[in-house]
Formats: C-alpha cells, structure tokens, sequence
C-alpha cells in the first residue's frame, strides 16, 4: 500500500483519507494492515507529531472509559489524530479557528456551509456531544445570516437544523459576510449600533414577582408593609389574598341604605392563590416584620440557609434542593398545613447538620413540596438543642449548662494527705466524729443536692449577724 499510495499535502488530505478508508474496505484489510498502511501512507516528517496526537487521544478516551484495547478502535483514533494534523499542516490554521472564521460562499448552499462546516468542527473537537455540536453549528450558521433572515428564524424559535435548512433553501438572500463586505465602515458601525439599541428596546422585561406578599419586588428584597385592598391586612397585596376568590363588590344593605362588605372569609382556602407556599410567622397583620434569622445548614459538602421561625412546629427542606440527593422516603404522604392554609405533603425525611458559632448539631427536616425558602428551622430543634432566640442581635444562641462543680478554699493546700493507711485507733475516732456530726457530713454523693455556686453581698449595717446551728436542708 505504501509503494503506490501516498498522502500528498500539495492537495487536500482530507478526500485523500476518505479515499485510504474505502480502499481498506475494498482489499478487506485487517484492523492491523490499516493501521501498518495508514503509517506508510502519511507524510515521513509528520508522523512524530501524529503519534504524538494519537496518545493524547487514546489517554483521553482511557479517561473517559470509552476505550477498547481493538486494534480497530485504535485505527480510527489514528484516524483522528492524522485528520487534524493533515489539515492543520495544508491549511497552515488550527481546525477550530478555522471553524469559528468559516464563511459561507458566494453561490455555496446553507446544507453546503453546514457539512463543511461540520467537518471543521469535528476535526477540532472530535469527542464533543451531538447537543453541544448542534448548539455550534447553528450559531455558525445564524452568523452567516443577514439580519432579517436571522430575526425570523429566531421568531420561529427553537426549531430542528434540518427544518432551518429547509426554509433556508426557500429563502433568496445574500450571505451576511458578503453584505458588510460591500459597506463602508461608517455604515457597519451605524449597522451595530442600530442593532444594539433594537436588541435594548426588544429586550424582554424580566417580571418580577414576590413569592411572600406578591409585589412586584425580590422576595429578598421584600419589607411587608404591603395593605390589602380587600381585607385592609398588612403583610400581603390583593392578588394573593386567601379572601380573593370571595370578594365581591360592597353592596348595598337594604334596611339603613349604606353599604357594608361582609367580612365572613376568614378561614376559606383560596386553592388558586399564588400565595401557596410557606407564609414567614413573623409577618404581622399591625406591624412591618423584623429582618429574617437565618442558619447554616449542610447536607454532606453543600450548604444552605435555614430560615429559623419559632411558629413552625417541625423543621422542612424544599424537595428542589435535595431532589438529587437520597434521602428516606414516606410510603404513607402525610400533608402538612401551614400557616396561610394550603397544605403541602410530606414526601420524606433527610439528616443534616446545623452550624451555631463553632457547633454542628444535627437535625432531621422534612422534605416538602412547594416551598420557597430552602429550608425552616422549626420548634423540634430549638427545643431539642436548647437553643435560645436573640431578638436584638437577630441570632441564635446555645447557652452553657449548669454543671456540679467543686471548689476548694484557699487553705486546701495547708491540710495534710492521709494518702497512708490510718491505724484502728485514728480509724474509731473519725469514725466517731462522723456519727456525732451526721447533720454536717454527706454519707453519698446524692446526700447533699448540687446547685450554682453564686456569690452574694448583703448590706447589714451596723447590725451583728444572727448565729444559728448547723442543720440539714431538705
């Protein structure tokens, strides 16, 4: 094969290389002969750089798993390698750069353009996803696209290549390359500048909706000063009002002729409020509510903020944050209804940590559906970790314990050890001393009960202090 076929770089080498691999399938070669041909075939003074190439691919896909020790694997990774090297050798320009500067041509198809530019971006990046190669070549092709053409092939939206092409082929339009090519360069950039204020002025308007008193505002950014206009409540506006969907306009009472509005919706469950997620217990119906305390909470390596509210009896996670995290789950759903009166369902439970100063304590939260903080710190674990709400610093607190402690005064030193043994006559008279004073001394460590030692002061005067014996309190 060598003696009479040989890769020349003075023509393309890519059609060269399609040529080499039907006639491979034409001789009906072994994996092996293709790969001894394909060796005699290339360029002498290019093979070093091609084996060099070849071992970056193989390690590549040795990283990635998708090896197999086949000599045919190995053939097409030679493949590969020789595809890029050739191309980069005869076209003096890496594959990806020529790929991001291709260009359609004068009179070339749209299907033309995306084939060749297709051949461009696998030899650059062979190993890359069909999702992330379709993303590339439709930006490639949107590119080479006159403004208008481009502008109403966005409109139709995301629609396949092969239907772009399609309409493409329909359309008569002049390549965008070739467009500023006939402009001056006052025009291109009056041409930009036009398209970026269109693209400003067209530019879609994020809605921004509060996901606790439903303003127009972050949900962070929100103060809860709001008024409803059909219950006259602060903390909430109109369109998530549990009341909505009974409001009616005031009508007119037909015995003293003046209108009232009748006020019997309090407990009705509006199903289609926006307001069906967890309701903050420090909103207050008569005053703005206090800024937020919050905890850290870590599940394994990811953290998260806890939101503390002491009018939560358990404490919850929202499904979205662990949804790709194992955690127990309920067979039997429980619901849970919360402050606002939806209900949510309890799907299961997951065991966390949460982080007070320099302690990790753990908690179990419930993981619920619909709800928009990431998680609630509730009642079961302030309880269950002592813990102690600081109103004026916004924090939370773990206080000591009270422990039994001993002290000593300050003669403790001066006494003498009896680390010896004592003798039967220094035994019976402490002995003796222990009976006759068994007000005084503790026979166990339970005889005398523990408490706080705390110094006080008190003011007598000029008055004696009153001396009484000593006795045992019960």
């Amino acid at each position: 094969m060598g003696d009479f076929f040989k890769i020349n770089l003075d023509e393309d080498p890519l059609p060269q290389l399609d040529t080499f691999i039907l006639l491979c399938e034409s001789k009906k070669w072994t994996s092996a002969e293709r790969l001894v041909n394909l060796k005699l075939a290339l360029p002498a003074h290019l093979r070093s750089d091609i084996q060099t190439h070849f071992d970056e691919l193989y390690v590549g896909a040795k990283k990635k798993r998708d090896l197999s020790e086949s000599e045919e694997h190995q053939f097409n990774l030679l493949v590969q390698a020789s595809s890029a090297i050739l191309f980069k050798e005869f076209n003096g320009m890496d594959p990806s750069d020529m790929f991001t500067k291709a260009q359609m041509l004068s009179g070339e198809k749209p299907a033309e353009f995306v084939r060749r530019s297709e051949r461009l971006l696998n030899q650059a990046l062979p190993n890359l996803s069909s999702a992330e190669k379709y993303k590339l070549l439709r930006k490639r092709l949107f590119d080479n696209l006159p403004s208008h053409v481009k502008n109403a092939l966005v409109a139709a939206g995301d629609i396949p290549l092969s239907e772009l092409l399609k309409r493409l082929s329909e359309m008569d339009f002049v390549p965008h390359e070739q467009t500023l090519a006939s402009k001056t360069p006052i025009e291109l950039q009056v041409e930009e500048l036009r398209n970026a204020v269109h693209e400003l002025i067209n530019k879609p308007k994020l809605k921004v909706f509060c996901g606790r008193c439903g303003g127009s505002h972050n949900t962070k950014e929100c103060r809860g000063t709001a008024i409803c206009r059909i219950c006259n409540r602060r903390g909430h506006t109109s369109r998530v009002c549990r009341n909505a969907q009974r409001w009616t306009e005031p009508r007119i009472n037909s015995r003293n002729g003046c209108t009232s509005q009748l006020d019997d919706t309090n407990d009705i469950i509006n199903n289609n409020s926006h307001f069906d997620n967890y309701t903050v217990s420090s909103f207050s119906n008569y005053s703005p509510p206090v800024g937020e305390i919050t905890l850290t909470v870590s599940i394994g390596d990811s953290q998260l903020e806890g939101l503390v509210d002491s009018r939560s009896g358990i404490s919850l996670i929202s499904f979205r944050v662990v949804a790709n995290i194992k955690f127990k789950k309920y067979t039997n759903l429980n619901m849970l209804k919360v402050a606002n009166g939806q209900k949510m369902t309890i799907l299961g439970s997951i065991s966390a940590f949460v982080h007070i100063k320099n302690k990790a304590i753990p908690i179990e939260l419930k993981v619920v559906d619909r709800l928009i903080f990431d998680a609630i710190i509730g009642r079961d674990f302030l309880h269950s970790a002592h813990a102690v709400i600081n109103m004026d610093s916004l924090s939370v607190d773990i206080p000591e314990r009270v422990g039994a402690s001993t002290q000593h005064g300050g003669d403790w030193s001066n006494l003498p050890r009896i680390d010896e043994p004592m003798d039967e006559t220094d035994e019976e008279n402490l002995l003796k001393t222990l009976r006759s004073n068994r007000m005084v001394f503790s026979s166990n460590e339970w005889d005398i009960g523990q408490t706080t030692l705390t110094e006080h002061e008190t003011d007598i005067g000029n008055s004696k202090p009153i001396a009484s014996p000593m006795y045992r309190s019960h």
